[in-house]
C-alpha cells in the first residue's frame, strides 16, 4: 500500500513535473511565438517606413522635378515677354523716329495737310474769280441795277428781282421790273433795261381806231423801228415781204401803233430819258413776254414741260405769233404750230413775279402785246385771262405799257 503510494507519488510528482515542463515549453513556444509577431509587425512596421519613406521621397522627388519645369516654364514665358518689351521699344523708338524727325510721318500730315487747305482756299478764289468774271461779263452790258440799300445787283441773278417795284418817273409803286435784255435780243444787239407799268389802262377805243398813218406809217415801213427790234423772230422770217406789201392789214397798223414810242412817252417815260435813248411802248411783244416769263421761272430748256414760246408764222396770208409749249415743240416741224392759238393747256402762274405775267383772272382787262396773230388780219396778241391768246382789233380792251431804258440809266429797286 506504502509501496502504491510511494510508486503513485512518484507517478503523480513524475507527472506534475512533466505538466510543469510542459506548460513551460508550451509558455516558451507562446513567448517565441509573441516574439515571432512582434518580429513579423516589427517588419511590416519597417517596410510600412520604407514604404512611407519611399512615398515620401517620390513625392519630393516629383515635387521638385515640378517645380524646376515650373521654373523652367516660367522662365521661358519671362524671356518672351522681354523680348516682347524689346521689340515693341524698338518699333516705338522705330516710330517716334519716323514722326519726329525732318521729313516724318508728322511732317508729311501737316504737309498734306496744307496742300489740303491751299487746295481748297486756290478752289475758292478760283470760284471766286469765275463769279467775278460772270458777273464782269454782265457788267459789260453797262448794266446797273442797285437793290435798296444801294447794292449792286448780280445781273446772273436778276430773274430773281422780276416784278420787283422800281424807283421811277417821280414813282416807287408804279413801275415793275420786267425784262434785262443783256445781249440786246430785242434792241439790235443794244442791251437794255425793260419796265411794265403796274396799272392796266383801257383805250379810248377799239384797237383798230388808235392807229394814224400821218404817225405810225413810219414805224411800218422803218425797218429799224422798235415795231421789228421787239418781234425779231417775225421780222428776219417776214419783215421785208410785210414792209413791201401795197397795202397793210389792219394788225399790223394795230402793232404799229402800241410799239410807237410817240404815241406813249409823254405819260409813261421820265422827263429827259428820251434824250438818252430811253422809250416808252403801249405794251412788250410775245416773244418778250416769253423770254422774260421762262427766265422768272428758271425754265431754259425749250423742251421743257411748261416751255413757253411764241413763233412766227405766215398763215392763211396773214403773219404773226403761234404759241406753244415746248416739251411738245421737240422734233416737230414749224406747220405743227397751227393749232396752236393760245397756251390755255398751260394757264400763266400768277403766283410768278407779282402777276406782271398775269395781270387779272378776268377777261376783260386783256392786255395787248405788240405782235401780230396770224389767225386773221384783224388779230393781235394779247394776253387773255390766264393764257396768252390773240383777239380781234375791234375790241377795246386795254394795255399795260412798257419802258425800255439803255444802260446809262440807273436802276434802283424798292423792296
Amino acid at each position: 500500500m506504502i509501496v502504491f503510494c510511494s510508486i503513485g507519488m512518484r507517478e503523480f510528482k513524475g507527472k506534475k513535473e512533466n505538466g510543469k515542463e510542459m506548460e513551460e515549453n508550451k509558455n516558451i513556444k507562446m513567448a517565441e511565438s509573441f516574439v515571432g509577431v512582434q518580429t513579423h509587425t516589427s517588419i511590416l512596421n519597417n517596410q510600412n517606413l520604407k514604404i512611407k519613406k519611399t512615398g515620401t521621397i517620390i513625392a519630393e522627388e516629383h515635387s521638385v522635378i515640378y517645380s524646376k519645369q515650373y521654373l523652367q516654364q516660367a522662365g521661358i514665358t519671362l524671356v518672351a515677354l522681354v523680348v516682347t518689351i524689346i521689340v515693341l521699344l524698338i518699333l516705338a523708338g522705330v516710330t517716334i523716329s519716323l514722326a519726329m524727325n525732318d521729313n516724318g510721318v508728322m511732317d508729311k500730315a501737316q504737309f498734306a495737310s496744307n496742300m489740303y487747305a491751299n487746295a481748297t482756299k486756290d478752289e475758292r478764289v478760283m470760284l471766286e474769280e469765275m463769279e467775278d468774271s460772270i458777273i464782269d461779263l454782265s457788267d459789260s452790258s453797262g448794266i446797273v441795277i442797285k437793290d435798296s440799300d444801294e447794292n449792286k445787283i448780280n445781273l446772273s441773278q436778276i430773274a430773281n428781282y422780276y416784278g420787283k417795284y422800281v424807283n421811277y418817273n417821280g414813282t416807287t409803286d408804279k413801275y415793275q421790273l420786267f425784262y434785262v435784255d443783256v445781249a440786246g435780243k430785242y434792241s439790235n444787239g443794244e442791251p437794255r433795261v425793260w419796265l411794265q407799268y403796274k396799272t392796266y389802262t383801257a383805250l379810248p377805243g377799239a384797237l383798230g381806231n388808235q392807229y394814224n398813218s400821218s404817225r405810225d406809217d413810219e414805224i411800218i415801213s422803218n425797218e429799224e423801228s422798235i415795231m421789228w427790234q421787239i418781234n425779231p423772230d417775225l421780222d428776219n422770217k417776214y419783215g421785208v415781204i410785210i414792209r413791201g406789201l401795197s397795202s397793210w392789214q389792219s394788225n399790223v397798223k394795230e402793232v404799229a401803233y402800241l410799239s410807237n414810242p410817240e404815241n406813249w412817252n409823254d405819260t409813261y417815260l421820265a422827263e429827259g430819258d428820251s434824250e438818252k435813248g430811253g422809250y416808252a411802248i403801249g405794251g412788250v411783244s410775245a416773244e418778250l413776254f416769253c423770254d422774260s416769263y421762262n427766265q422768272a421761272r428758271g425754265i431754259t430748256d425749250s423742251i421743257a414741260k411748261d416751255y413757253f414760246e411764241a413763233k412766227a408764222f405766215k398763215k392763211n396770208s396773214n403773219y404773226g405769233y403761234l404759241y406753244k409749249p415746248g416739251y411738245e415743240n421737240a422734233g416737230t416741224k414749224d406747220g405743227d404750230y397751227g393749232s396752236y392759238t393760245d397756251s390755255a393747256s398751260y394757264p400763266i402762274q400768277t403766283s410768278i413775279c407779282s402777276g406782271i405775267y398775269r395781270f387779272s383772272n378776268s377777261n376783260s382787262q386783256c392786255p395787248w402785246l405788240s405782235s401780230m396773230s396770224p389767225e386773221a388780219a384783224n388779230r393781235v396778241c394779247f394776253v387773255y385771262g390766264s393764257a396768252l391768246n390773240n383777239g380781234n382789233g375791234a375790241y377795246a380792251y386795254g394795255v399795260r405799257p412798257a419802258v425800255s431804258l439803255p444802260t446809262d440809266i440807273e436802276i434802283q429797286l424798292i423792296n
